[in-house]
């Protein structure tokens, strides 16, 4: 097949999925990476999450908040020396975070870090765009064609702004305070690798020996029965570390962000909450017709493996990117990663750059 073969123009594109999103009983799957949340908003005031070359620059609004405030001061002193070591993992930050996990026990980079993209998603929770948002279209436009039959929305993004999208499209109103809330209507909402707003919690008497960041995540990575506290989405994350009085005594409360972050290489997780979260998608992605990728390179191998175990692949796959995968169409490595599940047949790029174009397609 050759490599033009591939592309879905997007004069082909809308029609192609309403007529299996109209007709299909079985179900959509949208699955979100960074691109998705990167490019969510048309209007180019609006502060957007930045793409990992511009986690640390001044120039992204988000980042200039954060960095400059006092509980980042150790990243902002850092900042120089992180993104020189992130250049030499090739902006690889899944590898970068690997390297510090398994090396910075006995300092704070990788705990700081993680501190840091915890306000990064945060705060870009708080500056949505209701007016031009493609998440908002995207839900609005599969609501019409999809009416009661089975969706799913799979996000790998940390931020709310999925969430937020909802508004007041669905009956009764999405609220996204309890877990249920995410997994029990259509269109069922997955965040695979956590969220900002999903909470893990440690109480350790204040007499005992205080934990380490390090010690809390890698606690929470290996928790098999996870009880997850859900804040509702847009909300103040609380104190990492605080004092307060329970069960009659004083504890150190650790409130940690339930957050996978990539370090994928380095730990297998038993955590209860990740592991469900992959079991649902799998389930939803061998049940659906049709598969869209949005800003997605399918990197995580754990999700990779639990695919190809779960029947998915045998469905229809539209890959959604920028220039570098128009570029390279099959040697880009968003297809070189898909085709470890679908057969090539089955994988199809969409013919335009971004999330926008994707969404202008979707209504020819």
């Amino acid at each position: 097949m050759e490599d033009s073969d591939k592309i879905l123009l997007p004069t082909e594109t809308g029609a192609r999925i309403r007529d299996i999103a109209e007709i299909s009983e079985k179900g959509i799957c949208v699955v979100f990476g960074a691109g998705a949340s990167f490019g969510y908003s048309n209007d180019s005031s609006v502060a957007t999450p930045p793409i990992v070359a511009h986690l640390f620059d001044d120039d992204n609004p988000i980042v200039h908040e954060v960095i400059n405030t006092k509980k980042h001061a150790f990243i902002k002193g850092q900042r120089a020396h992180i993104t020189r070591r992130l250049g030499q993992f090739n902006n690889d930050l899944e590898a970068y975070l690997t390297d510090l996990y398994k090396k910075d026990i006995n300092n704070n980079t990788f705990s700081y870090l993680l501190l840091y993209l915890q306000d990064i998603f945060a705060v870009a929770s708080k500056f949505v765009d209701f007016n031009d948002n493609n998440y908002q279209s995207l839900i609005n436009i599969l609501a019409d064609w999809r009416g009661t039959k089975p969706w799913s929305l799979l996000s790998f993004n940390y931020d709310t702004i999925l969430e937020q999208s909802f508004l007041d499209r669905f009956i009764p109103k999405r609220q996204f305070s309890d877990k249920e809330n995410y997994i029990g209507p259509y269109p069922k909402v997955l965040k695979i690798h956590g969220g900002v707003n999903f909470r893990y919690l440690v109480r350790k008497p204040f007499t005992d020996q205080p934990l380490t960041h390090h010690e809390v995540f890698t606690k929470m990575m290996g928790e098999v029965d996870c009880n997850e506290d859900i804040l509702v989405p847009g909300s103040e994350t609380p104190e990492i570390i605080k004092t307060v009085n329970w069960q009659g005594g004083l504890v150190r409360e650790y409130n940690f962000p339930l957050m996978m972050v990539p370090i994928h290489g380095s730990i297998d997780p038993k955590n209860s909450f990740f592991k469900s979260q992959i079991e649902l998608a799998k389930k939803e992605m061998s049940q659906a017709d049709l598969v869209i990728s949005i800003g997605y390179n399918f990197g995580d191998e754990l999700f990779i493996n639990a695919l190809k175990t779960g029947g998915a692949g045998n469905n229809e796959l539209i890959l959604v990117g920028h220039d570098p995968l128009l570029e390279d169409t099959t040697n880009h490595v968003s297809y070189l990663n898909a085709k470890k599940v679908w057969h090539d047949d089955r994988i199809h790029i969409f013919g335009d750059s971004g999330f926008r174009k994707f969404i202008e397609a979707l209504y020819l």
